[in-house]
């Protein structure tokens, strides 16, 4: 049978930041070995490896037959190098803590002589393999061992300007590096000193798994990736299973994410992708340096870069997962990669929307959500006002969060959303998917995606399902982010026709918002009668500072009379070195509506609000869980009833 062909490509690149160095625990070469061997395992034929030139190029046949020898011994069967490692040969095979003296040829005559002594004890035919491995071993010159390390120099004088704060993400540690005097914060990555000792068994999964491709028809579309890297990630666990018996199960995890990562050309991304610190990346371009926000730290460089055939290949994989087209006369994608290790909304720009390649801008979403505990502990807002909000979401007020891009409005709607009455049949309708899973928490979750505004009409339109809402039974709609005046127009006519939701929209202030809907959009003022609520959320950042806090929280009510039709922003809460309720609630809009629509007094209205307000302080005191959280106020309606 005829061999399939493949092309590898080493990942020779391992510095991704200025201070990641591995000289000293295993060579380059050590990498080559580890990349190679598992083309053996599939019986490929090796075209080419891209990433290496000079002596290793023109003595790749050399290589391939060292691999070929070196897989028989370590990884053709289980049992053979169970007996290897039985014996004092153990270290001389091992890929981990260090890599043996066959994943480093050349051997030297003292290693010779202690490996042949050893064999001795072997089956004959063990022992045949391993006198072979040691004579192709001579292929290699012990130049090719070494591997130039960074410039100590350099990061010495960098530490002489800047502050740390250090933390684990996977492999890697994260620090914060501030240069005080070009007022900038470096997110700064290592591999950690103890998993260094990975890195070669990091690349050889790697290349198992980029070959490695699902035997049945995948779909391209939501969830491709998902599904890809289960498959991975269950191969990945079999072969660290049966051929990596020295490595400790309590890494399989690790291992298994940072190849899955790789195998898609996203290992230089796997820090990032995965520190739930890390809110939002920015990639301007090929070659040139990645920035961040952090939810600590602010605005943050880094001395990451990918270059051309990495965002190629980025973007293969985002391409896949929306089933979206990316050429010149659809020159952007803006989908949602949803995974159990991450959850991301990616924009892709390419030419001619913009004057090079590719542009990326990924917002990531914490694994574990904000609560509306964690908000206020963080300062987003104060008890007050946050029992006013929960008091609004549970008697269906329509909420409207506003503000500028990455000011926390979905963070805000999400951590309400989560403490939501469970028996309320919840239904989403967005582009790309922000809400929560809640489902898993035993709640009653439908979510609808439709096209992005940027797309060509179709039947998947967010007017079309909006419409079709009426016939789902909805107890409350997450509308999500309002873009066009499209979307506008139809969410009001959905609040006209009964509907009740919470969502968010980009406005500089509740004022700007009405006089865009108004002057720009042309909707008549009456049809702004059905929203209760507006909050207005700020961002403050800056190169050592990330915050977002609501502003102002305000109630619009429209006045229609025979001579003219108005409306009136009624401020409930303003900013003020703090959130301070400036109006009595009994006199609020929101109250009176619920006192009028629902026949309840004032007096048992503003108790519940009480009940709230104990119910969130016990909550403050415990340092509980979401589920907890939600279990709380289900608990609380319970009682209630």
């Amino acid at each position: 049978m005829q061999k399939k062909s493949v092309i590898v490509y080493f990942h020779n690149e391992m510095n991704i930041s200025e201070n990641i160095m591995y000289g000293d625990f295993f060579s380059n070469l050590t990498l080559i070995i580890s990349s190679l061997l598992p083309l053996h395992f599939y019986n490929l034929n090796l075209i080419d490896i891209e990433g290496i030139n000079g002596y290793l190029r023109k003595n790749i046949k050399g290589i391939l037959k060292y691999t070929e020898l070196l897989f028989k011994i370590r990884f053709s069967e289980k049992n053979i190098i169970n007996l290897v490692f039985k014996t004092n040969l153990k270290d001389k095979f091992q890929i981990y803590p260090t890599a043996g003296i066959f994943f480093n040829p050349p051997l030297s005559d003292y290693e010779k002589d202690i490996v042949e002594r050893e064999i001795n004890y072997l089956p004959k035919d063990l022992k045949k393999l391993i006198k072979r491995l040691i004579i192709y071993s001579n292929v290699f010159k012990r130049t090719v061992k070494v591997h130039e390390l960074k410039n100590k120099e350099e990061e010495s004088l960098l530490n002489k300007k800047m502050d740390f704060d250090t933390y684990t993400v996977n492999i890697f540690d994260v620090s914060r590096c501030v240069d005080k005097e070009k007022a900038k914060v470096y997110y700064n990555i290592k591999v950690n000193e103890s998993n260094i000792k990975l890195i070669p068994v990091i690349w050889c999964l790697t290349t198992f798994l980029e070959v490695s491709i699902p035997n049945y028809n995948t779909k391209f579309g939501p969830g491709f990736i998902e599904e890809l890297m289960r498959y991975r990630e269950s191969i990945a666990r079999k072969i660290l299973r049966e051929n990596f018996i020295e490595i400790p199960e309590n890494l399989h995890e690790k291992l298994c994410i940072a190849s899955n990562l790789a195998a898609m050309g996203m290992f230089k991304l796997t820090p990032l992708i995965l520190d739930d610190n890390v809110e939002e990346i920015y990639i301007d371009g090929p070659e040139k340096n990645i920035y961040l926000d952090h939810s600590e730290w602010g605005r943050c460089e880094t001395k990451i870069s990918l270059n051309e055939n990495e965002m190629r290949c980025l973007t293969t994989y985002i391409k896949a997962e929306s089933g979206l087209p990316l050429d010149y006369a659809s020159p952007t994608i803006k989908t949602d990669l949803n995974t159990r290790f991450f959850k991301l909304r990616v924009n892709v720009d390419t030419y001619p929307l913009v004057d090079t390649n590719y542009v990326f801008i990924i917002r990531k979403f914490r694994r574990e959500p904000l609560t509306i505990i964690d908000l206020l502990r963080k300062g987003t807002l104060t008890i007050d006002a946050l029992t006013y909000l929960l008091i609004a979401l549970f008697h269906k007020r329509n909420i409207l969060v506003v503000g500028e891009p990455s000011s926390g409005k979905t963070t805000l709607i999400n951590a309400l959303d989560m403490v939501a009455p469970s028996y309320w049949r919840r239904i989403s309708v967005e582009e790309v998917v922000e809400s929560l899973n809640l489902a898993k928490y035993g709640k009653h979750d439908i979510k609808y995606r439709v096209d992005s505004f940027d797309q060509d009409p179709s039947i998947r339109r967010r007017f079309v399902e909006t419409i079709k809402l009426l016939h789902r039974s909805p107890n409350y709609i997450f509308f999500g982010e309002l873009l066009t005046p499209d979307h506008v127009s139809i969410f009001l006519q959905s609040l006209e026709a009964g509907l009740h939701g919470i969502q968010t929209t980009h406005a500089n202030s509740p004022e700007a918002l009405i006089r865009k809907w108004i002057f720009h959009y042309k909707l008549p003022i009456q049809s702004i009668g059905n929203l209760d609520v507006i909050v207005h959320m700020k961002r403050k950042l800056s190169y050592n500072e990330n915050r977002r806090f609501i502003y102002r929280i305000v109630e619009p009510i429209v006045k229609d009379d025979e001579k003219e039709c108005k409306i009136e922003l009624s401020d409930l809460f303003i900013y003020d070195e703090g959130l301070k309720l400036v109006k009595d609630l009994r006199d609020s809009f929101v109250f009176k509506k619920i006192v009028k629509e629902e026949y309840v007094s004032i007096e048992d209205l503003y108790e519940e609000y009480t009940s709230f307000k104990q119910l969130i302080n016990q909550l403050l005191e415990k340092d509980g869980e979401l589920i907890s959280i939600i279990q709380a106020f289900d608990k609380m309606l319970t009682f209630r009833a």
